[in-house]
């Protein structure tokens, strides 16, 4: 996510505005969670890919995370996102986008993201199978 790419290369939202030209306030939203790039004018995100020299693609990239979450209950390719300051994962299951809410914004809430993630994922499939078990136990019951 952008907040630890800055953190890698030991650049603050301040540096960034800064040489980006971006507003403050704008970059700080972005980096928190409190925005998505998605939500961002591509002048916006033109800006700020060119001052950490890196393509618009890229820095999306960046902002939203891209993974393959395995559980014991299946697998799915997920989109990490923040928007609102709450982090959500999207992902496509029996040909629709599902999206689910996974925890908020916080100072170390990244550490566990990742784990988070797989939780949501895998308690959202648990759900899926118990309700197609338990239609299955009622046609069957119905006969």
């Amino acid at each position: 996510m952008l907040k630890e790419y800055l953190q890698d290369r030991n650049l603050s939202i301040y540096q960034l505005s800064k040489e980006s030209g971006v507003p403050y306030s704008t970059v700080s939203d972005l980096v928190n969670g409190k925005t998505s790039a998605g939500n961002c004018k591509a002048s916006i995100i033109a800006k700020l890919a060119s001052a950490l020299q890196i393509s618009m693609e890229e820095f999306l990239s960046i902002c939203e995370q891209m993974t393959l979450i395995q559980t014991d209950h299946g697998s799915v390719e997920a989109r990490t996102y923040a928007r609102n300051r709450i982090y959500y994962v999207a992902f496509r299951y029996n040909e629709k986008i599902q999206e689910l809410r996974i925890c908020p914004v916080c100072k170390d809430g990244t550490l566990f993201l990742k784990d988070f993630t797989e939780w949501a994922i895998d308690n959202f499939l648990v759900k899926q199978q118990l309700e197609v078990i338990t239609d299955e136990l009622c046609h069957h019951a119905k006969k």
